[in-house]
């Protein structure tokens, strides 16, 4: 396990393709950190629903952070800056699955979006279950047709959406916004939201 006085960068630098990653209760900052292998990063609340009664929660500040590879996340209070400029992972070209599950997400413009600097290398899929988004000023997802990953599946299933603070409405403009998204196939899940 990693706990707040570790240096999980380090942590996740030395880690080997495919290993799981469990995070105490405390504070963590990942922003700006580029995923490049395999991860799965697990927090004190892995199987419990984010708009459910949690335990103590492992927050990481996320800001910017971008993906090459497989990345799954579970049980984590994830939070942004509400800067316009910043989002939580930018999709690069060869970005591949991608599992948000049992997560409370917070203070973000967008929260995913594919990386406007890169074109799509292979295809590769989004899995977004039992979260709960706070104060999302724009677009949770945004995908730009031949930009960052080529998402062929987005799932996007029983998540709750609130607003409390003073980062403004939630989804001003939807939480999903899918641009001319080309590739051959995709399909798109939405089931069982509640905002």
């Amino acid at each position: 396990k990693v706990a707040p006085t570790d240096d999980l960068v380090a942590v996740l630098n030395a880690a080997n393709a495919g290993e799981t990653i469990m995070l105490e209760a405390g504070d963590y900052d990942l922003s700006g950190y580029a995923f490049t292998k395999d991860v799965t990063i697990l927090g004190p609340n892995a199987d419990v629903d984010g708009a459910a009664e949690r335990a103590a929660e492992a927050n990481v500040i996320m800001s910017n952070a971008t993906l090459s590879a497989n990345l799954t996340i579970k049980g984590l209070n994830i939070t942004g800056t509400s800067s316009w400029k910043d989002k939580g992972i930018l999709l690069n070209a060869n970005a591949g699955h991608l599992v948000l599950e049992n997560n409370i997400i917070s203070k973000y413009i967008t929260f995913i979006q594919t990386n406007a600097s890169h074109s799509a290398s292979v295809e590769s899929s989004i899995t977004i279950e039992h979260n709960k988004f706070n104060t999302i000023g724009q677009f949770f997802v945004y995908i730009q047709d031949g930009k960052g990953a080529g998402i062929a599946t987005l799932d996007f299933n029983y998540n709750t959406t609130v607003a409390n603070d003073n980062y403004g409405m939630v989804g001003v403009n939807g939480m999903l916004s899918l641009r001319d998204v080309n590739t051959p196939d995709f399909v798109a899940n939405v089931v069982g939201n509640y905002f």
